[in-house]
């Protein structure tokens, strides 16, 4: 789950003015918001309705909890057989496994089996012996893809695939090309937190985006930007504190624990996938092994100081210490 980050553009359910439109929608319990800017004659509310049936088809495949996606077809055949999947799912999976082999297995979408040992209602917090035998399961590298056939294999019975830490970057990024094969100049598309923008807004205007300060109300920062994508993760989304300790969902694989050392993460990208992801993965790599990186981010540590990486030190203004 990524944190909402700020978009200083007015949204409601449905906005038209002239070249402009921007609708609303919630999918999954979360918002979905698809505005953009279009000059030719066109409807922009069957544009924008392209958009939304995309992103519902692609949520289904791709759910985690729905016991007829394909998601759920992979898992139930883990350590059995490979399983036949679409185009989109194929190429999601190869590009989640293309960042966890950049980040040595920060981002794992095999993590599952130890993020279900966490009980953030009750505060559970797993035993060691818990941890040994669900990390057996855990492991990118026990992903087998066929090209050919586009069918997804987890060699390990008991395996588990969920996609969630990346999905929603990947829906930003189908529904902007979407808006610019219907002839979009420019626009946005906020899936939860997950955004991404292309073109400039009216009077060559950039996109303006706050970032969630992860203590407190308010932002942090913000940047001016277009044609990328950013998504943010926090400590603050879900955690429980037991014994003066906090304990947050952001679970690194190789331990079975929540990472340390950071609050936030925000992740500037070309791809939203690829921001999704690595938001992640620099949250449980830490700020060291973050700025070895060819990655652009603002992070926020443990400390509440702001780091901003080299290509963004002239986009990003800090509103607060």
């Amino acid at each position: 789950m990524k944190s909402i980050l700020f978009v200083f553009l007015l949204t409601a359910s449905l906005l038209k003015a002239g070249e402009f439109y921007g609708e609303t929608r919630i999918l999954w319990g979360i918002p979905v918001t698809v505005t953009f800017y279009i000059k030719r004659e066109n409807s922009p509310e069957k544009i924008a309705n392209l958009c939304f049936l995309k992103l519902k088809e692609i949520g289904y495949k791709l759910n985690y909890y729905d016991p007829n996606s394909e998601i759920s077809a992979i898992n139930k055949n883990s350590g059995k057989r490979a399983v036949k999947v679409s185009k989109e799912t194929y190429e999601l999976i190869k590009k989640a496994l293309a960042v966890s082999k950049m980040t040595k297995g920060a981002f794992d979408i095999t993590v599952r089996p130890l993020f279900n040992l966490w009980d953030f209602k009750k505060k559970k917090i797993p035993s060691t012996q818990e941890l040994i035998k669900a990390k057996e399961k855990v492991s990118y590298r026990s992903i087998v893809l066929d090209q050919i056939t586009k069918s997804v294999f987890l060699t390990k019975e008991g395996m588990e695939i969920d996609v969630g830490g990346i999905v929603k970057g990947f829906m930003a990024d189908i529904c902007v090309d979407i808006l610019k094969n219907s002839g979009a100049y420019a626009g946005m598309v906020a899936v939860g937190g997950d955004i991404k923008v292309f073109g400039k807004k009216k009077g060559n205007r950039l996109w303006k985006i706050g970032i969630r300060k992860p203590r407190g109300n308010g932002i942090v920062a913000f940047l001016e930007i277009t044609d990328v994508a950013i998504s943010t993760s926090g400590d603050y989304e879900r955690f429980f504190v037991k014994e003066g300790k906090r304990y947050h969902h952001i679970i690194d694989p190789h331990t079975g624990f929540p990472a340390k050392g950071i609050r936030s993460v925000t992740v500037i990208a070309k791809e939203g996938a690829l921001a999704d992801a690595l938001a992640t993965a620099l949250f449980v790599l830490g700020l060291k092994k973050a700025k070895s990186l060819p990655v652009e981010f603002v992070i926020v540590d443990s400390s509440g100081k702001v780091h901003i990486s080299a290509g963004l030190r002239n986009k990003v203004f800090i509103t607060a210490p």
